[in-house]
């Protein structure tokens, strides 16, 4: 399962090279040249190729959106399998005390 990655380290104002952002995200360079081919802009015209601090932020906020979703009713969080799942064996019952949706 892939690992959350934080774009806290990443100064939004900088450019970064593909070594520069691996080390700052934490990530190898593989990973950066990864997500280059999959629609992380970059300035290609000269090399090094040149990731701008704030394209690498919105990418990775972008990421970390699309893999959360919301628990349906009666689902739990299961943090060994990182997964939505019901209780086990259908032990415990889920009663709504409103009708009302909980959003973040």
């Amino acid at each position: 399962m892939a690992r959350r990655v934080s774009a806290a380290r990443v100064k939004s104002n900088r450019s970064y090279t593909v070594e520069e952002a691996a080390g700052v995200v934490g990530v190898t360079e593989q990973t950066i040249r990864h997500w280059l081919a999959q629609g992380l802009p970059a300035m290609t015209a000269k090399r090094p190729a040149l990731i701008l601090g704030c394209a690498l932020k919105d990418y990775l906020a972008r990421q970390n959106r699309r893999r959360k979703k919301p628990l349906g009713p009666g689902q739990f969080f299961c943090f060994h399998c990182k997964e939505a799942r019901r209780a086990a064996f259908g032990l415990i019952d889920y009663h709504a005390k409103s009708s009302r949706v909980w959003t973040h």
